[in-house]
């Protein structure tokens, strides 16, 4: 019989008639009767199968869906393997992941594509320092490089800012002072108010204030002083909001214990200005003067033409920036308003009452479309990431809902239920602050613990912000006002 059907009787019977281990074993018997030559030529064989790149041989949009799944230290073990894997890794798939992975914004990401070209692995090398930066926040073994510096001796801090560049914070001694982040050094002190700082906002080169002397104040930060003194509420200036219209302009929001709310244009840096009354026929900043609340206006908040604000007499208001007309008058609440927020993807806004509950608001039509009812005191805190509503009360706990059914997705507790003071959320990251506590959550987690008591040796937390990198909490110990620095690029 010839050879060559002898191959083929024995290549049908094994595949019709053979177990996969007969078949293996006739495999093996088979090798180990070769000779060299041909042991050689079936291990050039076997091998260049083993070695098929199956990665670039997909369509290059599965090949990217596939390395998005993986994590940063998986990423660098792809780079390592081939030059074709490693063309795979481009500036888009990084830019892909800092979204993906929350470490950028969309501001900054505008900014870094006008670089690329120039700076090919911009995106690269953020993404590796962001993600170095997030490991050092959960790694309760990582201790931050502490700068503790003076506040605003015995007062009250009122209102905490800070960017890369600057920390700002305003208080009852009438003062706003000007911090390095980096050093804690003290840059300036700006002067003019004459009663406490209640509000304050900055933009650019400008810092804006009100105050209980019941006027704004418009600072230029690189001058160090103040050029435009904004005159008309007859009292307290409690809550404050920049607003960008749809065209493009800014505007300053205000909201007092008057009942009111002020419209001023936001004057442009380079301008040096002077004092106005609201009632000047000169004056070209004031706008119109809101009117409707009937108690304190505790609360203002804004996005485009839209302007929101929370108020003691149980009601929120929407107003058209555009036409400075009252859309609607949204009531349910049966206490005093604390808080409102804009989600501005959803076209909601949110508020947060004495009345213990937080309820959400269409503003499409003005109609409330869930109550929020599991707290059971005072809500005085909102904030919204992209994953969660986060709200916090004087009952000690901080409440996490689903931003689009709002079932409650976690609730963490304050040691010994002391009311919170304040919160700040990203969407990796929260932290909040108490009578002698400060502590620090996972929010890809549900909100697990990382670190309790960050700063045991604290008072009273006023206020928290916190970037990338660095964490800015005001604080009392005893009986005087300090500001921390905890820096997440150092180690202690």
């Amino acid at each position: 019989m010839e050879t060559t059907k002898v191959i083929d009787i024995i290549e049908r019977y094994a595949a019709s008639s053979l177990t996969k281990n007969a078949l293996n074993h006739l495999i093996f018997r088979l090798i180990q009767r070769a000779d060299r030559s041909t042991l050689s030529d079936l291990t050039n064989t076997i091998s260049g199968s083993l070695k098929r790149d199956f990665l670039t041989s997909l369509p290059t949009e599965i090949s990217m869906e596939i390395l998005e799944q993986l994590d940063h230290d998986s990423v660098n073990n792809v780079l390592a393997v081939s030059r074709s894997w490693n063309r795979l890794i481009t500036s888009e798939f990084w830019k892909n992941l800092l979204i993906r992975d929350n470490y950028t914004t969309k501001e900054e990401l505008d900014q870094l594509v006008q670089k690329v070209d120039s700076e090919p692995s911009i995106f690269h090398k953020l993404y590796t320092k962001r993600f170095r930066l997030h490991r050092n926040w959960l790694d309760p073994d990582f201790q931050p490089y502490k700068i503790t510096v003076p506040g605003h001796g015995a007062n009250v801090v009122t209102c905490l800012q800070f960017d890369d560049e600057r920390i700002i914070t305003g208080a009852d001694d009438k003062m706003i002072n000007i911090y390095d982040p980096e050093t804690g050094k003290l840059l300036n002190i700006l002067s003019g108010h004459e009663g406490g700082v209640w509000a304050l906002k900055y933009i650019g080169n400008q810092i804006v204030s009100g105050s209980t002397d019941r006027t704004v104040r418009v600072w230029n930060i690189q001058l160090g002083k103040c050029t435009h003194v904004f005159k008309g509420h007859t009292s307290t200036i409690r809550c404050m909001e920049i607003v960008t219209n749809d065209e493009g302009e800014k505007f300053i929001i205000t909201g007092s214990r008057d009942n009111t709310l002020h419209v001023w244009r936001l004057p442009d840096e380079d301008d040096l200005g002077e004092d106005y009354d609201e009632t000047d026929a000169q004056n070209p900043y004031f706008v119109t003067v809101l009117r409707g609340h009937t108690a304190s206006v505790r609360a203002v908040t804004g996005y485009g033409n839209t302007i929101i604000s929370g108020s003691y007499d149980h009601t929120v208001r929407v107003w058209d920036l555009k036409t400075c007309t009252n859309k609607f008058v949204l009531r349910g609440h049966t206490d005093r308003i604390y808080s409102t927020i804009l989600d501005v993807e959803r076209n909601r806004c949110i508020s947060a009452s004495m009345d213990s509950t937080i309820r959400v608001w269409d503003l499409n039509n003005g109609a409330c479309i869930a109550e929020l009812t599991k707290h059971t005191s005072l809500v005085g805190l909102l904030g919204l990431s992209s994953n969660y509503l986060v709200s916090a009360a004087a009952d000690g706990t901080l409440r996490g809902w689903n931003p689009d059914n709002y079932e409650s997705e976690f609730v963490l507790h304050q040691d010994g239920h002391s009311a919170i003071t304040t919160f700040y959320a990203s969407p990796n990251l929260l932290v909040s602050g108490s009578e002698g506590q400060f502590n620090i959550y996972d929010l890809q987690n549900k909100g697990q613990l990382i670190r309790s008591n960050v700063l045991a040796d604290s008072g009273p937390i006023w206020s928290a912000k916190f970037n990338y990198s660095k964490c800015v909490v005001a604080v009392e110990k005893n009986s005087q006002s300090f500001i921390e620095i905890l820096d997440f690029s150092k180690r202690a």
